[in-house]
């Protein structure tokens, strides 16, 4: 490097850029900001227009009211800079194609400059920034780009390995990952590629899968014991395992699909329970047999094939004492909420990138309590199987889900300032009544399975 040019090469730089999504409390330099601009405004653009403007909002007053008016990701909020990008709106085509160009060069130089940044696509309506920030009807909301001081270092992301995806003179391999919510036409290895690169695509400890409050206390109140030595099933994003244990005392191992998902859930369930084990799934053939007192599967069972079902219960029958128990809570295919499901498919289509409420894990399906029972038996387990919730204690949570959705303009459910509704507390009260008792068409299953003596 030439004692004149202080800056890291490019190749660097770009191994370097992260998406930081926790920033330090601490004002950027206008110099850094005016860096970013400059790396933006020689970036290419269509025919040489640089038909881009870039609005610089550092007010938190600003932000709030774009979170809160305008359905932006709350991740605005606790950035110091918000960078909108705008392109005239005559060439859409154009206006992405430019911008996207722009946004590059400002992530890389915001690398250059020790700053963190992320190029955010939950930014929210577009009407609403129109209105907030004021500007002209000729120019269209392209893109939102955060930036500060990075409060954390972001992991690696998992990228795919460049023989996956180069091709010499034409098309020669390769088989996109399936998009249907129907876990039977998936792998158990698809599930792991899906999750590899969706558990990047957030901060660690954001929720990410739904439950409800009264899901996790009805589950809980099957709960063979108290303290014993548990294993948890694929937890994911963590936070139902977390709701679950805290007030249990076990010791825990928790095994995921894959390591990137099991260093995703560790972010937030080590805090919690520090002397928590963390595997893969696959590395649980090598621990001795009769090793847990209870494991449980919490909401994961809708997620993987059928033909997984047997399999995944003879494992755990063998990891577990004599007289222990495997506890599966799962959403049920014959009640409300597998109407609900249903409905959600028959609206918006069978791709688990559109409907945007289950789709981080990979698939999903409500399932049938008897293909649970049935396997279950073949795999030698006694068998009790709960039924409650004819009313879907997830109804609430999905009408916000559905408020923040049309007031983001359509594009997000998640990272949500959580909107009040007189609605879903009617709705919450009602179902309150309910909880813990058995119903015949109940949206919440649980299987009780016992290790016979």
């Amino acid at each position: 490097m030439s004692p004149e040019n202080s800056s890291p090469p490019v190749s660097e730089l770009l191994r370097k850029r992260r998406s930081a999504r926790r920033f330090l409390p601490r004002a950027v330099e206008r110099e850094k900001i005016l860096a970013l601009i400059e790396a933006a405004r020689i970036a290419p653009s269509a025919c040489n227009r640089q038909d881009w403007h870039f609005i610089v909002i550092e007010d938190p007053g600003v932000k709030a009211v774009l979170a809160r008016e305008a359905g932006a990701s709350r991740l605005l909020t606790e950035a110091p800079v918000a960078i909108a990008c705008l392109y005239r709106n005559d060439n859409p085509a154009e206006g992405y194609q430019s911008s996207s160009a722009a946004i590059e060069n400002m992530l890389i130089e915001a690398a250059n400059q020790g700053l963190g940044a992320l190029w955010l696509n939950s930014f929210g309506d577009e009407a609403g920034y129109r209105k907030i920030l004021g500007f002209p009807p000729e120019y269209f909301l392209t893109s939102v780009v955060l930036t500060g001081y990075p409060g954390e270092e972001p992991h690696p992301p998992s990228r795919k390995p460049i023989e996956e995806i180069i091709h010499w003179g034409r098309f020669s391999k390769g088989a996109a990952l399936p998009l249907t919510h129907d876990p039977d036409r998936w792998t158990l290895e698809q599930i792991r590629a899906h999750q590899r690169l969706e558990c990047g695509k957030t901060r660690p400890g954001t929720l990410q899968d739904l439950f409800s409050p009264m899901e996790i206390a009805a589950v809980r109140s099957l709960y063979p014991m108290a303290g014993g030595a548990c294993l948890d099933l694929f937890p994911y994003d963590g936070h139902a395992s977390l709701a679950f244990f805290r007030p249990l005392g076990c010791r825990i191992t928790f095994a995921d699909l894959s390591e990137e998902t099991s260093r995703y859930s560790r972010e937030t369930l080590a805090p919690a329970f520090p002397g928590a084990s963390f595997l893969t799934f696959d590395r649980l053939d090598a621990l001795p047999d009769g090793a847990f007192d209870v494991a449980t599967l919490l909401f994961r069972i809708e997620r993987l094939p059928g033909r997984e079902y047997r399999p995944l219960f003879e494992r755990i029958r063998r990891l577990l004492r004599p007289g222990g128990h495997f506890l599966v809570a799962f959403r049920a295919s014959s009640s409300l909420y597998g109407v609900v499901h249903r409905l959600l498919l028959a609206s918006r289509g069978d791709n688990v990138r559109k409907t945007a409420i289950h789709t981080f894990f990979g698939p999903y399906r409500p399932v049938r309590p008897e293909a649970v029972a049935s396997r279950a038996m073949e795999a030698g387990f006694l068998v009790e199987v709960h039924r409650m919730f004819p009313v879907p204690p997830l109804l609430p949570e999905f009408f916000r889900l559905y408020l923040q959705y049309r007031r983001s303009g359509g594009r997000t459910y998640l990272h949500r300032e959580a909107p009040e509704s007189r609605i879903a507390g009617w709705i919450e009260r009602r179902m309150e009544r309910d909880a813990g008792k058995d119903a015949k068409l109940g949206s919440l299953g649980v299987a009780l399975l016992t290790k016979p003596s």
